[in-house]
């Protein structure tokens, strides 16, 4: 078995144990079990057989990498950290060698564009992307809000210097950009900038409004009135997924509620992306949460499917669709993709009336 057969094995059998003990395969819900409560016998033979793998090739970037993954799970953070060290040592230009989790990565913080525009000053909900994205999805998240919440206060950061025309969106907008080109210019690829930079933005945000924010995906749909997520209990509520090997797979960034009280959290998320965005990897964002959440401990409140659902058949609050499915919603028939064409659908009636 290769090491990407066993990563994905040990996945599987922890989320079919999971619906055995008729928890949810995508979502961990219990303090008790967090972080990452692996039942498998599989990835306990696993996490055995990568240090002694990694001990018997330490020339061998491979095992390196998979044992300071193993050493995250059992919560030996200055373990992991040893074993990254070694593998930076051996592949320096590996981006996700650069990773710590007992410390701050090293090198120096990004300085990113000025912002232009008015951060919310109110309870708000935050969606961040760049204006092709805003348009292809974030206009019908807006959408969805604006029906099922209608007046409520959202804010919008386009990752670019311009903004799509929000006038007909019965929301209380307030709206921000930048203007990224000089650091594109620079070769960082817009992908990896435009996925972490929006956590530093959201970071920004709450540290000037001083009120609770909820940051979403943009590529999403809201299907009821979700203003009690900004009251839920804890300093931050966040979706934190079982089942994953790869630390930057732990915590997920699709939906966020931060507080005033969390600011010291989403202040150091926002460090150590900016330490590490001038040579990013995907996944940077979800890394950084949960490289922060073990620095900074914030009170959390998970996130279940009923609040944050990544099921095409099965809404939830917020319902969220990725990968191969966001391509194939103009054709697609599950119960998601016609939400998404109805409101595409209207706005299009709308702009013919």
């Amino acid at each position: 078995m290769t090491p990407d057969e066993l990563l994905k094995s040990i996945s599987e059998a922890e989320r079919t144990e999971r619906v055995a003990r008729g928890l949810p395969p995508h979502h961990v819900l219990d303090m008790a079990e967090f972080p990452f409560c692996f039942a498998s016998k599989t990835f306990k033979r696993f996490a055995a057989a990568t240090a002694q793998w990694a001990s018997q090739s330490p020339d061998d970037p491979g095992p390196q990498s998979i044992n300071a993954w193993a050493r995250v799970l059992v919560g030996d953070y200055a373990g992991a950290d040893a074993t990254l060290a070694r593998f930076q040592a051996l592949m320096p230009d590996q981006p996700l060698a650069a990773m710590r989790f007992t410390s701050l990565p090293g090198g120096a913080p990004l300085s990113l564009p000025p912002v232009v525009g008015k951060w919310p000053d109110q309870p708000a909900f935050f969606f961040s992307c760049d204006l092709l994205y805003l348009r292809k999805y974030g206009l019908n998240l807006l959408r969805s809000l604006a029906q099922n919440a209608p007046g409520c206060a959202a804010h919008v950061h386009v990752l670019g210097p311009d903004a799509a025309d929000l006038s007909d969106i019965n929301l209380a907008l307030t709206v921000t950009t930048e203007d990224p080109a000089p650091i594109f210019a620079t070769g960082l690829d817009p992908k990896i900038y435009y996925h972490a930079a929006r956590l530093v933005r959201f970071a920004q945000a709450l540290r000037a409004s001083g009120q609770p924010l909820v940051a979403s995906d943009a590529d999403a749909l809201v299907t009821a009135d979700p203003r009690a997520l900004l009251t839920l209990p804890g300093d931050v509520a966040i979706r934190v997924r079982p089942g994953r090997i790869e630390p930057w797979h732990h915590f997920s960034a699709c939906l966020l509620r931060g507080t005033p009280q969390s600011i010291p959290y989403f202040d150091a998320v926002a460090e150590i992306i900016l330490r590490l965005l001038g040579k990013g990897f995907w996944g940077l964002d979800q890394y950084a949460l949960f490289a922060a959440y073990l620095r900074t401990k914030p009170a959390l409140t998970l996130l279940g499917p009923d609040i944050a659902s990544v099921d095409n058949d099965r809404p939830g609050l917020f319902w969220f669709t990725a990968g191969v499915n966001k391509t194939e919603l103009s054709s697609a028939s599950h119960p998601y993709a016609k939400a998404f064409r109805a409101y595409s659908q209207a706005a299009r009636r709308g702009s013919e009336a």
